[in-house]
């Protein structure tokens, strides 16, 4: 705690211009083109936003760039792609920033420092990121590990794998980040095995985020995980509203037949004639395939028009309401 509270001190009487901000984003699920995304939050703008917000208060950032789709493409490709220009860090440093015993730990449970596949090349764990002036810019690691995050926090033998922690360590240790900025609902250094509240020295979230002055841009709609982010990840929390909701309604198709099934329903023996066309928009829609006709599909008949003459208008009328 009282290391915590030094190193805010020291962050507010460190000038702007000097201090260094690591930013992390999030890319879950691995693979899907989900970088650079948050619950409930437009990243791209954001980030931007936030960056202009950084340099207006005499931050060091060079110059940014000026659409934000660029900026976390270029994350997104340092992130993925391996090459000279890259920051690494070799096993040797890491098994030092850790020490021996949390070394073992993190072997006894991945085997070996370097055989996880993991953004791991050799002896070296890739730290990709984009770097504006004094502001460092990259991609959460993945867990590494299927399955519910609170596995991860309730099994306590657990543990990131080597290039996750050679990832945090190396912002706390290397890069000597004056604060670090989690930005978006949700990332997962919160969940990493440990006590489930209240952390101590053996929980990966202390280990990992150490002293570092953690702040965390949090969607004001979900106060029971952002508790966690509080409790395990020691984030200030920078709550923000969500985006307002609307109903989607039905494309111009759909309209149609609701409109048409509805007028049907008002009277089906008059409107007895609208089958037909109701019919041809089920069909036309593909809605006969999402949500068959089962009469007519036990006995291996077809959704036509036609076809439907054969059965009652109950079947029609209950198959309408099913629909």
């Amino acid at each position: 705690l009282t290391g915590r509270l030094k190193r805010w001190i020291a962050l507010r009487k460190t000038p702007p211009s000097e201090r260094k901000i690591a930013i992390i984003l999030y890319g879950f699920p691995p693979g899907y083109g989900a970088t650079g995304t948050a619950a409930l939050l437009n990243v791209p703008r954001s980030l931007l936003k936030f960056l202009q917000a950084l340099q207006d208060q005499g931050y060091n950032l060079g110059e940014i760039p000026k659409d934000g789709e660029d900026l976390i493409r270029h994350v997104k490709e340092a992130d993925e792609i391996l090459n000279k220009q890259q920051t690494t860090v070799n096993t040797k440093t890491l098994e030092k920033w850790l020490g021996y015993l949390l070394t073992t730990r993190i072997e006894k449970q991945w085997k070996s420092l370097t055989d996880t596949g993991i953004k791991t090349y050799g002896d070296e764990f890739q730290i990709g990121g984009v770097q504006l002036g004094n502001i460092w810019i990259g991609v959460q690691p993945p867990l590494g590990i299927a399955g519910d995050p609170m596995r991860l926090m309730f099994e306590r033998d657990l543990t990131p794998h080597p290039q996750y922690a050679a990832f945090y360590k190396w912002l706390q240790n290397d890069f000597q980040a004056d604060a670090v900025v989690h930005f978006g609902m949700h990332g997962t250094v919160e969940w990493l095995p440990g006590s489930p509240l209240g952390n101590t020295g053996y929980s990966w979230p202390d280990i990992l985020l150490g002293n570092l002055p953690h702040l965390y841009i949090y969607a004001a709609n979900n106060p029971s995980e952002s508790m966690l982010a509080k409790r395990r990840g020691y984030g200030v929390l920078i709550s923000h509203n969500v985006p307002p909701y609307g109903r989607a309604g039905l494309y111009k198709e759909l309209m149609a037949l609701r409109d048409l099934i509805s007028e049907y329903r008002e009277d089906p023996e008059k409107n007895h004639a609208l089958k037909e066309a109701i019919c041809k928009k089920i069909v036309d829609t593909g809605l006969d395939a999402d949500c068959p006709f089962e009469d007519a599909k036990k006995l291996g008949i077809s959704f036509t028009p036609e076809n439907v003459r054969m059965f009652s208008g109950h079947a029609f009328n209950d198959y309408l309401v099913k629909l």
